[in-house]
């Protein structure tokens, strides 16, 4: 994760101090997309 993040600008560009984050990876599969295996966004925000 803190690779990936680094390429991206690193966590404190995403989250300030005493922030509390989750990470939900998504394990996905090949399908549809209109099988909707990936997790609506409004669930996270």
């Amino acid at each position: 994760m803190t690779e990936l993040l680094d390429e991206s600008g690193g966590i404190s560009r995403f989250t300030q101090p005493g922030d509390r984050v989750l990470v939900k990876p998504n394990m996905l599969e090949g399908v549809d997309k209109g099988k909707a295996v990936t997790t609506q966004r409004l669930v996270v925000l």
